[in-house]
């Protein structure tokens, strides 16, 4: 009788202890699952957050190739402002050729007004005298 009361408490015990180690177990599931559920929680956030890096990345490379081919406009412009500025260099230069020619010219008619005043003055005077 004593083997076996002391066999129930000894069974007793042992199934105290396993309950305690099934709670302790149900606890620490618990306590995995929690975890697995901000894990997975947290990897939402990650790729929700790689979506957005990649959007703002697709975004950035649009606006870089707007601003490369922004700046190919702007280099062009300028390299057909410089033949522009050239081209209106050479057109200067040339107006101011032609001006000088002018003047010239202006010069070597006043020159002949006066020569055929002069001559005109003379022939009237000998006109007179002949008269």
């Amino acid at each position: 009788k004593e083997k076996l009361l002391k066999s129930i408490e000894e069974l007793s015990s042992q199934q105290q202890e396993l309950e305690n180690r099934l709670v302790s177990s149900d606890s620490a599931a618990a306590n995995f699952q929690s975890e697995k559920e901000t894990l997975v929680r947290s990897l939402k956030e990650l790729e929700n957050q790689h979506e957005g890096v990649a959007a703002r990345f697709a975004g950035f490379s649009v606006f870089a190739a707007s601003l490369q081919s922004e700046k190919k406009t702007l280099v062009e412009l300028i390299e057909e402002s410089k033949n522009q500025r050239k081209d209106l260099e050479k057109r200067l230069n040339i107006s101011d050729a032609v001006i000088a020619n002018l003047k010239l010219e202006k010069e070597t008619i006043v020159r002949s007004i006066k020569e055929s005043t002069i001559q005109q003055e003379d022939l009237k005077k000998r006109l007179s005298t002949s008269e």
